[in-house]
């Protein structure tokens, strides 16, 4: 009988410890699902955090294309508007494996706007994470903390903290106290990180010191100015059709100069019609006592150009008659 008292006892030791030991996986398991859930939150935010940081900077609403805001409130955005945004997954879930929903802190420094402008985000779960003593979890904290790769902590009585972040219990002020044990996961840009890169919708001036290529069209919402030469490459030719989609655009004509697409057609922009101008003594042809286009070197009118006689006058003791020329330009 003791022997089996013994063995009783013994396998009724096993059960409890493997019990206990699939309790502590499971927590831990749902520990570390809740670290990845907050890290990916916290991607999601830097892509906020980089797509909006001229309008945190500034205290003003992010706004669309149509010019409505963004979010409901900028500073404290919601999973559903991250992902309406594109910054996270759209099924990303709207709770962790604790089934805690989570809520987001944007922090703005009080240098903001300016060089030394810092923008904070603090994502923590809406709950803490408790033992049965009604103290902090050590054990799925830790788990939890582990799977953010130094990017998660949690609060305790004044105080927000992790390996990386530190802030006061409440984050900001007139905000509610977080409670101990509450997962938190951080993210943050200051102006010199947000400085190195040139992003799409940046309002700053890129300066660029060096050459530009690009491979489509460049639209400008204001004017245009160039400190050195400005050259037009598409060639078209004086009088030859365009479509109404070009129209108002230039072209380099086949002398070289502009033409712009009015009416349907290629044509010298007005005031640019004038191609120069020669003279044709009689039979001399274009000889000694005819005057060369100074624009050509010959009697003759630059491709594109129309021939206008403006004069006709005999000339001389030899009676040749010389007729005056004006080259007019499709304008």
């Amino acid at each position: 009988m003791l022997e089996l008292a013994i063995a009783l006892a013994l396998a009724s030791m096993v059960l409890i410890w493997t019990a206990n030991r699939l309790v502590h996986q499971a927590d831990d398991a749902a520990g570390r699902a809740t670290g990845v859930w907050l890290l990916e939150l916290k991607r999601g935010l830097d892509r906020m955090l980089e797509r909006h940081f001229d309008s945190l900077a500034e205290g003003t609403p992010a706004l669309g294309e149509d010019g409505l805001p963004l979010y409901g409130d900028l500073f404290a955005p919601r999973l559903s508007e991250l992902k309406a945004q594109g910054h996270l997954p759209a099924g990303f879930p709207e709770t962790g494996a604790f089934g805690q929903d989570v809520v987001i802190r944007v922090l703005r420094d009080g240098r903001c706007p300016g060089e030394a402008c810092r923008i904070d985000v603090l994502a923590y779960t809406s709950q803490p994470l408790l033992a049965a003593d009604g103290l902090p979890d050590m054990m799925r904290l830790g788990a939890a903390v582990e799977a953010t790769h130094g990017y998660g902590g949690w609060a305790v009585e004044s105080r927000i903290r992790g390996a990386n972040f530190d802030f006061p219990n409440p984050p900001a002020a007139g905000a509610p106290a977080v409670a101990p044990g509450t997962l938190a996961v951080w993210t943050g840009y200051g102006a010199s990180d947000y400085d190195l890169y040139v992003r799409r919708h940046d309002v700053r001036d890129p300066e660029l010191e060096a050459s530009l290529t690009v491979g489509g069209s460049i639209s400008a919402q204001g004017d245009l100015s160039a400190g050195g030469y400005l050259s037009v490459g598409t060639a078209a030719t004086a009088g030859s059709t365009c479509s109404a989609a070009l129209a108002g655009l230039f072209a380099r004509g086949a002398d070289g100069g502009l033409l712009q697409c009015r009416g349907g057609r290629w044509k010298a922009p007005p005031g640019a019609g004038f191609g120069g101008a020669y003279a044709v003594a009689g039979a001399d042809g274009c000889g000694a006592y005819s005057s060369v286009n100074p624009i050509t070197g010959k009697c003759s009118c630059p491709k594109g150009y129309t021939p206008v006689r403006v004069s006709s006058d005999l000339w001389g003791p030899d009676g040749l008659r010389t007729n005056a020329y004006v080259c007019v330009g499709a304008g």
